[in-house]
């Protein structure tokens, strides 16, 4: 498996607010040749942690604990917390 942390800092009137998603991504076991031609493929060479849960390697994935969204990009859920914690509102 694999932990995906994202941090994130809110900076609001002065203040900063300071939060951290953390997801577990968990594997199926990989062979060898599985592996290489994931390689092959190039897919990885561009990615943080080698691997792109939304494209070829989904295939891998046997699950995920927490946030989908701070594998992919931005935790969401993280920041509107935060934003609201800063501001008092809500995102929409």
């Amino acid at each position: 498996g694999h932990f995906v942390r994202t941090g994130i800092a809110v900076f609001y009137r002065g203040k900063v607010f300071c939060g951290v998603a953390s997801t577990e991504v968990v594997f199926r076991s990989l062979s060898h040749s599985e592996i290489e031609e994931y390689i092959d493929s190039g897919e990885p060479m561009d990615k943080a942690g080698a691997y792109g849960i939304q494209g070829r390697f989904s295939v891998f994935v046997e699950g995920i604990d927490g946030c989908y969204f701070g594998v992919v990009g931005l935790p969401v859920n993280t920041l509107s917390n935060l934003y609201l914690e800063a501001t008092g509102e809500r995102l929409s």
